[in-house]
């Protein structure tokens, strides 16, 4: 997404309290933010992100790291709060975007190798017919697919080359696949054989084998990936969501995938979460379910506090800000 900030010169930011409400950040990475908050004559509230009291917390600190409502933060003395995901869309209200003094940053690049392999690694699954021979697995049945396919010189379309999106290109283009890259840039990655806009992609869709949503999302008004879209793709195609649910139509793609016309999909993010137990994508041979993992790796929770204290020390100085997505000291901020 399109960076939403404006231009605030600051400098030289007093921290007195420090808000950390990730579970799982691990007794290393706590004692980082300790160390770096004890440098800058601030305290630090660890906070669950069950915890009962935790918005009462949380509106008491000046800088957040973690997730929380965007009404919190509004009706908070925060001054920088540094996400844990990409994802910054509920943020960009008008009260924040106008906001004195106030600065957001993602995590944008943190995850997105991880994800981009999830994807990658959902791919190979259905090229090689893993979700079959599991079944079969399970069933001691000795029986080949009926047919196989290879990544190679197949035809990937990914759908936003941001970070994700970008890793994903170039591992499927190492790979000798046909990558076709759907993106705001009129600009041809390395990576792709051809780029195609938002708002004009349908060619892409004809020659896609294996359609990748990295896209976050952008006030659309319905699904980016509806029924038509999803009619126009070949048969036995693929499709996969490691971005947002509301980035596909999982009613239109639930009854593709009844009727036969795609081969199957790769969900890592659904509309809601966790998935239901009646929900029937569960059931489905042809569906890979995965609970919103695509971004989990063992050294997540480092890479988060690198960018953290990176962060909290160029806010306090005035310094240009990595991932900064609301406020800008100035023009030299660091995406």
């Amino acid at each position: 997404m399109e960076e939403c900030g404006f231009l605030v010169p600051m400098a030289n930011i007093r921290i007195s309290r420090i808000a950390v409400s990730i579970d799982g950040l691990g007794l290393e990475n706590e004692q980082r933010i300790r160390d770096a908050a004890l440098q800058c004559g601030a305290s630090v509230d660890f906070i669950a992100e069950n915890a009962p009291d935790r918005t009462r917390r949380v509106r008491e600190a000046d800088v957040l790291l973690g997730q929380v409502a965007a009404g919190v933060i509004e009706s908070s003395g925060l001054g920088f709060v540094q996400l844990n995901s990409s994802g910054f869309d509920p943020y960009c209200t008008q009260s924040l975007l106008t906001r004195a003094r106030f600065m957001l940053a993602n995590a944008r690049g943190v995850t997105s190798r991880a994800v981009a392999e999830h994807a990658l690694a959902m791919i190979f699954a259905f090229a090689r017919q893993f979700p079959l021979h599991a079944r079969h697995q399970r069933a001691m049945a000795w029986q080949r697919a009926a047919s196989y396919r290879l990544v190679q010189n197949s035809t990937v379309t990914i759908i936003g080359t941001g970070a994700i999106g970008s890793e994903l290109g170039r591992m499927c283009h190492a790979l000798n696949a046909r990558v076709l890259a759907v993106q705001r840039s009129a600009a041809t990655p390395s990576f792709a054989a051809r780029a195609f806009s938002l708002a004009d992609f349908d060619e892409a869709l004809r020659e896609t084998e294996h359609l990748v949503i990295c896209l976050p999302v952008i006030g659309l008004a319905k699904p980016l990936i509806g029924a038509r879209e999803l009619a126009l793709m070949p048969r036995g195609a693929f499709v996969y969501n490691v971005s947002r649910a509301a980035l596909l139509d999982y009613d239109a793609l639930q009854r593709s995938l009844e009727e036969g016309h795609l081969g199957g999909a790769g969900l890592d993010v659904f509309p809601e979460e966790p998935l239901p137990e009646f929900n029937l994508l569960w059931q489905m041979d042809n569906v890979i379910v995965s609970p919103h993992a695509g971004g989990r790796f063992s050294g997540e929770m480092t890479a988060l506090t690198d960018l953290f204290l990176l962060n909290l020390d160029s806010y306090r100085l005035g310094l240009p800000m990595r991932n900064l997505v609301i406020g800008a000291q100035n023009s030299g901020a660091v995406r």
